[in-house]
């Protein structure tokens, strides 16, 4: 019997697709499992590579096979798609992970620790708090607008300004408008403070890896960015690039520039690890960074 070299995982949320290669790459089996019968499978599975879609659970099984001794491949689900020949099904898939996990230079998702799994679920949390407090600002400066009343452009401007305008009698706010704004304003301060305490949560977090305070000598990066780009960086490859990550993590589809390191532009643009908030917090530390010291950098790289 062929020993089998490379097993690919469709996880699913009821069942597993398990495709096994053999040395000759040839299918050893396309099988698929309940749950139950999936977890005592890894358990009879001899060391290997196995391979798994970077999708929902993936993190979970990843560290599970890790620690049975596999060696765990997470291929980004752009490049296992391309490897699938016909319609889609559990079984074409499982196979277009394995096919795809055995090519070169492809970029795998590095597998996350419990507490990388735990900043992203904070700083997810907390990008959805931010969100949630931007459209309770537009709200609350639109439904002003329509009585006369203007606030100046900021955050901190309208959060002082609109207690002012509420009490004051020179206005054209109704009681019923006064009353809705004291509530939008009350909610505004609210959803702010469960934003520092999640930023408070995740810099405590963040302090137990030593990553986080090499993360923080790159100009721009600073106490909301580091734990963000955290959960998402590769350890070894921080080791390597010093400044290098914070010009380079900028990049995008539309942007290039061959100065930066090619292998941390391709983990930050071809795995899509990197959210919004992330590029957006990313650069306004750039753009503060040139703000501050626009004409002199001692590395060279922030030059106007």
């Amino acid at each position: 019997m062929n020993k089998i070299k490379l097993v690919g995982i469709d996880l699913a949320k009821r069942c597993y697709q398990v495709c096994a290669l053999n040395e000759h790459d040839k299918v050893q089996y396309n099988r698929k499992y309940t749950a139950q019968k999936f977890a005592e499978a890894i358990q009879q599975l001899e060391p290997t590579i196995v391979a798994l879609e970077a999708c929902a659970a993936a993190h979970y099984w990843g560290r599970r096979l890790q620690a049975l001794g596999h060696t765990v491949r997470l291929v980004p689900p752009q490049h296992a798609k391309a490897f699938r020949r016909v319609h889609k099904s559990d079984e074409h898939d499982a196979l277009s992970i394995a096919a795809a996990a055995q090519r070169p230079n492809i970029h795998f998702v590095p597998v996350k620790t419990i507490a990388q799994q735990d900043l992203q679920m904070l700083g997810g949390l907390r990008e959805q708090c931010v969100a949630q407090r931007t459209a309770l600002i537009n709200q609350a400066r639109g439904y002003a607008r329509e009585y006369g009343v203007n606030f100046p452009v900021s955050r901190a401007a309208l959060m002082r300004e609109l207690p002012f305008a509420m009490e004051s009698t020179d206005n054209a706010l109704t009681p019923i408008a006064r009353a809705a704004l004291t509530e939008l304003y009350e909610e505004i301060k609210h959803v702010s403070a469960n934003i520092d305490s999640l930023l408070r949560r995740m810099g405590t977090l963040a302090k137990e890896d030593p990553a986080y305070v090499r993360l923080q000598t790159v100009p721009g990066v600073g106490a909301v960015l580091a734990p963000m780009l955290q959960p998402n960086s590769d350890d070894r490859r921080l080791n390597n690039f010093s400044y290098q990550p914070s010009p380079a993590i900028l990049m995008n589809k539309t942007v290039h520039v061959p100065a930066f390191n090619s292998d941390w532009t391709s983990a930050t643009s071809t795995c899509g690890c990197l959210g919004r908030q992330v590029r957006s917090s990313s650069w306004r530390g750039a753009v503060q960074t040139l703000h501050h010291d626009a004409e002199y950098d001692r590395h060279g790289w922030w030059k106007c």
